[in-house]
C-alpha cells in the first residue's frame, strides 16, 4: 500500500515551541509534490498495490454539516485531478497513470449519489462477531498522565458479501484503552471497562442488522449514526449521567 497526500511549507510565526517553516497540507494537486513523476515512478517498479488518501487539510465550511460536505466531496476532487493529470496531452504523463496498474477507481474512496458506482466495492456485512482478550503488562507505565498496568484487547472477526456473491473474510484488533477513551475520577477501572465492553457489543449489533449493500466508508456513516443515538439513549442511565466519550459523526 502506498499512502498519498499534498502540502506546502509555510512559515510558523505564531507557534513559539516550533519556529520556522513547517508543511501545510493541501488538496492534492495544490502543492509541491511532483505527481507525474510519482506516478511514473510506481509504474517503473511495477505496483498494483491499494493507495490511501489521507485528507488531512481543513476542508472548509462554516456548519459542521457544511464542513462534513466539504469532506465527502474530496475523494470526488482527488478523482478529478487524477483524470486531468492522465488526460495531458504529454506523452509521459499518461504512460505514468495508465501504465502504473493502478485502476482510477482506487482513487474514490467514497460514493456519491449518481457518481461512478460501477468502479466502486459494495459489500453486506454476512456476519460480524468479537471477543476480549485480558493482559496484564509486567511493569506498569505512564502515558497521557495515567498509570497502566493491564490492557483489554476487542477482537473482531467479520464476513462479508459483494452483489456478485463473493465473500471475504477479515478481523481487527485495538485496544479498548478506557483510561483515555472513557477516562474517569469519579468511577473505578472495572466500571468504565465494562461501559466500553457493553458499547463495543451494542455497535456489533448495529452492524449486524443492517443488511443492506454500499461502500465500506458510506455503511460506516450510517452505523455511526446509529451509534451516536444509541449513546444518547444510555446517557439516561446511571453510568452514562456521568461524562463520558463524546460521539464522533463524520
Amino acid at each position: 500500500m502506498t499512502s498519498i497526500k499534498d502540502f506546502t511549507w509555510e512559515r510558523s510565526s505564531q507557534d513559539r515551541n516550533n519556529p520556522g517553516w513547517r508543511e501545510h497540507w493541501v488538496p492534492l494537486g495544490e502543492g509541491m509534490v511532483d505527481w507525474k513523476y510519482y506516478f511514473h515512478e510506481l509504474r517503473r517498479a511495477e505496483f498494483h498495490g491499494p493507495i490511501s488518501l489521507h485528507i488531512e487539510y481543513n476542508p472548509g465550511g462554516t456548519t459542521p454539516s457544511a464542513k462534513e460536505g466539504n469532506l465527502l466531496a474530496a475523494p470526488s476532487a482527488t478523482w478529478n485531478f487524477y483524470g486531468k493529470l492522465c488526460a495531458r496531452p504529454n506523452p509521459p504523463g499518461r504512460a505514468a497513470c495508465s501504465g502504473a496498474g493502478i485502476p482510477a477507481c482506487r482513487f474514490l474512496l467514497l460514493s456519491e449519489k449518481g457518481g461512478r458506482q460501477g468502479c466502486l466495492p459494495t459489500i453486506r456485512v454476512e456476519n460480524i462477531s468479537i471477543d476480549f482478550e485480558e493482559f496484564l503488562y509486567r511493569a506498569p507505565y505512564v502515558f497521557g498522565g495515567r498509570a497502566v498496568d493491564r490492557a483489554t484487547i476487542l477482537n473482531v472477526h467479520t464476513t462479508v458479501r459483494t452483489r456478485d456473491g463473493r465473500t471475504a473474510h477479515g478481523y481487527g484488533s485495538m485496544p479498548l484503552g478506557n483510561q483515555w477513551s472513557f477516562p474517569s475520577d469519579a468511577m473505578p477501572y472495572g466500571t468504565t471497562l465494562g461501559a466500553m465492553r457493553h458499547l463495543a457489543e451494542e455497535i456489533r449489533k448495529i452492524t449486524a442488522d443492517y443488511m443492506e449493500y454500499g461502500h465500506p466508508l458510506d455503511l460506516t456513516r450510517h452505523w455511526s449514526r446509529n451509534i451516536c443515538a444509541r449513546r444518547r439513549k444510555y446517557r439516561s442511565g446511571s453510568l452514562w449521567r456521568r461524562p463520558s466519550p463524546s460521539c464522533v459523526r463524520w
